[in-house]
């Protein structure tokens, strides 16, 4: 009588149909077959990569068979048998409800079910954790930031540059500098404008011979407003570029030496490369003025981020007020020479997004985020729409190697103030030799 048998100690009879299967784990069960009785279904919960090991033991006067279920109720694996004995031993390939069948073909009598299903001890990754020594100067990492030849591409090195996509997306947020903009920027009057940091970064000099970090910051603005209302121009690209020495072995301990800042070009030019801890000076032109004249400054770590200086309107980047107010830009003949302007407009830390490498970008076209790769949904939320007809790399779509700040590309021929805003991949791209001659 089906109604009297007590398969796996249930009770009562498995049912004939994964609807009525009973539950188990791992162990070992007996249960019975016969006319009438042609199928026993048990179920058991699997998770992905775990092994079963199923082992049927069969009356002598029997034809029993034993069938493994994925959730899906598609077959998996198939039984050895040794003599009055079937095994079944599969690693499932998804996670949920599994079944086993028992199956009568002929005779009848008590069968022995054993299962084992050793349980998966996955090991806990550990978490990068990074913090900040040196009054600022110092990166230092819990986990080993390069990766191994093989994994250049992978999931954990999306750009293939042979460091830790964890660790950059993390790094580049966490040392991302402060800028204090001037109190009369006319971009805290245009709210629809933008600017945001576009960061690569990379090994230096290569992915084998790691001796340098670099993180390059490109600043990213809708628009250059021009000094004193003149010059201005759509699209405006400054860079802050930071070069960390690799002191231990893995990357797990990185030393600020070098911070390259850019301020205008040409004939003006008050680009410079700052030492981490001295006062530093470089030598910086005037435009429509003969003579050069030197320009000096020391780098300021507020509450161990850098911080640094934005010029009123040109966003050109001085480590200090002083710096800043210091130098000159133009000389108006009759008249008077040109000053920049800083501080008062408060500080801020732009968001910054990782745009990969020059042979394989995170980021490209800006009117397409479904091709970026890397980015949080946070932040591929808040880059959507900022910078229409925009590519980081290609450049614009209609003013081929320039960046338009997403606007109509009004004014952005080169001019006194600056070389001309081309696209935000060039500036990417290229280290400035004043740094490079450091890093010899």
């Amino acid at each position: 009588d089906i109604q009297n048998q007590n398969d796996a100690a249930s009770g009562q009879d498995a049912g004939s149909s994964y609807q009525e299967a009973i539950p188990i784990s791992a162990g070992t069960f007996n249960g019975f077959l016969k006319a009438g009785d042609n199928e026993d279904y048990y179920s058991i919960n699997l998770q992905k990569g775990q092994q079963i090991n199923l082992k049927l033991t069969i009356p002598g006067n029997a034809s029993f068979s034993i069938s493994l279920l994925n959730p899906n109720r598609n077959s998996r694996g198939s039984s050895i048998t040794q003599g009055n004995m079937k095994t079944l031993d599969y690693i499932a390939d998804s996670t949920g409800t599994w079944y086993i069948k028992i199956t009568r073909s002929s005779g009848e009598g008590e069968y022995q079910l054993s299962i084992n299903a050793p349980d998966i001890h996955i090991t806990q990754k550990p978490k990068l954790e990074l913090s900040i020594s040196n009054e600022g100067r110092g990166l230092i990492s819990n986990l080993p930031i390069f990766v191994n030849e093989s994994e250049r591409g992978s999931e954990i090195d999306l750009d293939g540059d042979g460091i830790l996509q964890e660790f950059e997306d993390q790094a580049m947020d966490f040392i991302n500098p402060k800028f204090e903009l001037d109190e009369d920027e006319d971009w805290l009057k245009h709210p629809e404008h933008h600017v945001v940091n576009f960061v690569r970064v990379f090994p230096y000099p290569d992915k084998e011979n790691h001796k340098y970090v670099i993180f390059t910051y490109c600043i990213t603005w809708s628009r250059d407003y021009g000094r004193t209302h003149l010059l201005g121009h759509d699209g405006d690209v400054e860079r802050v570029i930071m070069a960390y020495e690799v002191i231990s072995e893995g990357g797990k301990n990185l030393q600020l030496r070098y911070v390259f800042t850019s301020a205008h070009g040409g004939e003006n030019d008050h680009s410079a490369v700052w030492d981490a801890w001295n006062r530093s000076c470089s030598t910086c032109g005037i435009s429509l003025w003969p003579f050069d004249e030197e320009m000096c400054g020391q780098l300021v770590f507020e509450n161990n981020i850098l911080k640094l200086q934005i010029s009123e309107d040109k966003h050109a980047i001085y480590p200090t007020k002083d710096c800043c107010e210091g130098v000159h830009l133009v000389h108006v003949k009759g008249v008077v020479f040109v000053m920049e302007d800083c501080v008062g407009g408060g500080t801020w830390r732009f968001n910054c997004y990782n745009a990969g490498e020059p042979d394989c970008y995170l980021i490209d076209d800006l009117d397409n985020p479904s091709s970026w790769k890397g980015l949080s949904e946070g932040k591929r939320t808040s880059l959507a729409n900022l910078f229409p007809q925009e590519q980081v790399w290609s450049g614009n779509k209609s003013h081929p190697g320039k960046f338009c700040g997403g606007l109509t590309g009004e004014g952005s021929k080169s001019d006194l103030w600056e070389d001309s805003p081309d696209q935000i991949g060039n500036k990417l791209k290229s280290l400035p030799g004043s740094l490079t001659d450091k890093l010899r």
